[in-house]
Parts: C-alpha cells; sequence; structure tokens
C-alpha cells in the first residue's frame, strides 16, 4: 500500500487565481488559507509582479510564507520580508534589450523593475501612475538602477485621430 506524503507547500497564482478582479483575496479563499497554514502548510505566492507592487499588502504573513515574484526572478521570504534570491540580467545584455525595443517600437514606455522597487521612464509612470506604489523613482532611458529583474514595456496611447 502507497501512502501519500503530506502536503507541506501550496503555491498559488495571485492575479486571477488568488485574488478576484478587484485584485483582492476573498474571505473564501482567506479562510482557506488560514485553514492550511494551521495545518503547517506553508504558501507561497506566484506571480508576475515586482515584489515591490502592492505585494506586502497582498502576502501576509499569517497567511504566505513564500512569494515568487518577477515571473520566478525573486524569491522573498515573507515572514522575515527579507529576498531570499534573485536572478538580473547583466549588462550589457539590459542595454541590449532596451536598445533594441525602443529601436522597433519608438512609442514604447518603460519601467524595470528590482527586488525592492520598481523605475520608469516618465511616459510609463503616465500611463500608469496610478497603478504604482509610493516608492516612486523616476528615471530616464539613460539611468537604470542596479539588480534589474524584470523589464515592462507598454506604448503611449495618442490622442485624437493618427
Amino acid at each position: 500500500m502507497v501512502v501519500p506524503a503530506p502536503i507541506r507547500l501550496v503555491a498559488l497564482d495571485l492575479d486571477g487565481t488568488a485574488l478576484n478582479s478587484a485584485g483582492v483575496l476573498t474571505p473564501r479563499t482567506e479562510s482557506s488559507l488560514r485553514r492550511i497554514t494551521a495545518e503547517s502548510v506553508q504558501v507561497a505566492a506566484a506571480t508576475g509582479r515586482s515584489p515591490s507592487i502592492g505585494l506586502r499588502q497582498i502576502c501576509r504573513k499569517e497567511l504566505f510564507r513564500w512569494a515568487v515574484c518577477s515571473n520566478g526572478a525573486s524569491l522573498h521570504d515573507v515572514e522575515r520580508d527579507a529576498l531570499v534570491s534573485a536572478t538580473t540580467i547583466p549588462e550589457p545584455a539590459l542595454s541590449e534589450l532596451i536598445d533594441q525595443v525602443t529601436a522597433t517600437l519608438p512609442r514604447a514606455v518603460l519601467a524595470w523593475g528590482t527586488a525592492s522597487q520598481i523605475h520608469w521612464t516618465p511616459g510609463f509612470a503616465s500611463i500608469y501612475g496610478s497603478m504604482l506604489d509610493e516608492q516612486r523613482i523616476m528615471a530616464d532611458g539613460t539611468r537604470r538602477p542596479a539588480g534589474v529583474g524584470k523589464v515592462l514595456r507598454s506604448e503611449e496611447r495618442r490622442v485624437g485621430k493618427e
């Protein structure tokens, strides 16, 4: 007879799975997380979000033990509020990537996510400013922070007819 091993870790995608369309945990999901953590199961949040985009508000210590962020580029210990590991995009690959994006998509606006903050061009802030948290650090196209794990791209919207 095969005895199944006890579940020790549950990983949940955040947006569209653990979080509802308003971006919050429903009472039912929160109750389920409380029940499994009471049984000594660790819960990991998995998200494409950079850790600085609301992660501390969503991943409360009593519900989540780990957070895998930036599409897997960083792992955070939620209980200790500490970065465990991060994979970053090395220079000159980062510069080459940004040069290719801006050459190919002239209306592109960019943001760079590190393990602790998000940095962006003014055009990015004009589109997504209401979604960005208090840790706003403006960057122009030539200054970039160290430790970038994720690059986000969007395009400026034109007003009026083309």
